[in-house]
């Protein structure tokens, strides 16, 4: 059974994953959700630890970097699975509906889980 609030929106974008103490590594977020997101990566992580996701791609577009805190909660052979420490947080937003929060609460809806 899945617990992701709103579906899933395919990315294919390139980001950089921190971790204290040190563990630095590259990946690819493979989709998102409002709730978490899976990075395709061979970085290995331990559960619960918690995971800075820097979205590199955004200063090739000309805009800042946005860094998202996350905790990994699945562990695959190809990455990660993440949920993020904040709900929806904007840089998702934006790249799941190109809308600020406030619009994509509203469109997404609260009714449940996919």
């Amino acid at each position: 059974m899945e617990h992701r609030w709103g579906g899933r929106k395919p990315m294919g974008t390139r980001v950089r994953l921190v971790s204290w103490p040190g563990a630095i590594g590259a990946g690819t977020l493979r989709d998102v959700s409002l709730s978490g997101a899976f990075v395709e990566t061979n970085l290995s992580l331990p559960l619960l630890a918690r995971v800075a996701v820097d979205a590199q791609f955004d200063r090739r577009a000309g805009r800042e970097s946005q860094e998202i805190q996350a905790c990994v909660i699945r562990q695959e052979a190809d990455g990660l699975g993440l949920e993020w420490c904040e709900f929806a947080p904007q840089a998702v937003c934006e790249w799941v509906r190109g809308a600020p929060v406030r619009h994509v609460a509203a469109a997404w809806g609260h009714g449940g889980s996919t």
